[in-house]
């Protein structure tokens, strides 16, 4: 009976663990300003590329440069803390690389697979614009990135 356990239920119920964590996990996208938001709001389970010595965070927000003439996010900004405003949105405060700067933003959930994700209040989060840091823009329109 043990070996039973040990070879067979055993391992269905680590993959199921793993299948339910991966989950709870989500990837938004904004193509068009080359940002993402990975996040998991039920456990700090993301690596933060470049802040993986800090551990698990709940997520991050970060960009990618796919040509020299197109925006993106500079650096990265982990998802310290979040709030639960009402049924569909979320408050979710992001941490630069340092801790020196933080910004909070709002993520409403407009369809199944869209989301708007709102800065508020000063905007200290920057993008590449040429040679020259830039306030980022407070609105993004994200989508559901399907993980491979």
């Amino acid at each position: 009976m043990k070996s039973y356990y040990r070879h067979i239920l055993l391992p269905l119920i680590i993959v199921t663990l793993a299948h339910t964590a991966s989950a709870q996990q989500r990837t938004l996208v904004d193509p068009d300003e080359h940002i993402m938001l990975r996040y998991d709001l039920n456990a700090e389970s993301v690596p933060v590329p470049g802040m993986e010595g800090f551990g698990l965070f709940h997520g991050y927000f970060g960009g990618w440069k796919e040509r020299r003439d197109q925006p993106y996010i500079y650096g990265v900004w982990a998802l310290t803390s979040f709030s639960q405003d009402e049924p569909g949105t979320v408050t979710i405060h992001l941490s630069n690389d340092l801790g020196s700067e933080t910004q909070a933003a709002r993520l409403r959930q407009t369809s199944d697979t869209t989301w708007t994700l709102t800065l508020q209040g000063t905007t200290v989060i920057k993008r590449a614009a040429g040679r020259k840091l830039v306030k980022a823009p407070t609105l993004y329109h994200l989508v559901e990135q399907k993980t491979r």
